[in-house]
């Protein structure tokens, strides 16, 4: 059977439900949160079949039940990012003057990615950019 090994899901309802028929046999259902705002029910049946496992992950709770684990995932976050393994995709940058653009592109829902605010225009030349 093909499918993925990994689903990261942090959109919760429909799309998870779509997501979880994805996984591939003995794969592993990260549940992230609840975007769509609708929690889904997961028929026991499907993972059973599957053999998948569902994990949630609930990273504030780290914070308190177990700091070391967070501590030494965000030191590899890190290691992996400075090392350019991780690609961010930036969809809009806008400068701090600009930061009401920067709302109105992800309420409008044109945002594929990140949209970020340059807190100093001047040193990292950013100026406002849209997809093409």
């Amino acid at each position: 059977m093909a499918g993925v090994d990994v689903l990261y899901d942090p959109v919760g309802g429909a799309a998870f439900m779509q997501g979880v028929r994805c996984v591939t046999w003995g794969g592993h259902c990260l549940v992230i949160g609840f975007a769509s705002g609708d929690i889904p029910a997961l028929p026991l049946n499907l993972a059973l079949v599957k053999n998948v496992t569902v994990h949630g992950v609930y990273w504030g709770s780290y914070a308190t039940q177990a700091p070391g684990v967070l501590a030494k995932s965000m030191g590899q976050l890190v290691q992996l990012a400075a090392a350019g393994h991780l690609r961010v995709n930036v969809s809009h940058a806008f400068p701090l003057d600009a930061a009401h653009l920067a709302f109105k592109a992800v309420a409008e829902r044109r945002a594929v990615g990140k949209v970020v605010v340059v807190l100093d225009a001047s040193s990292s030349g950013a100026r406002a950019r849209t997809p093409a």
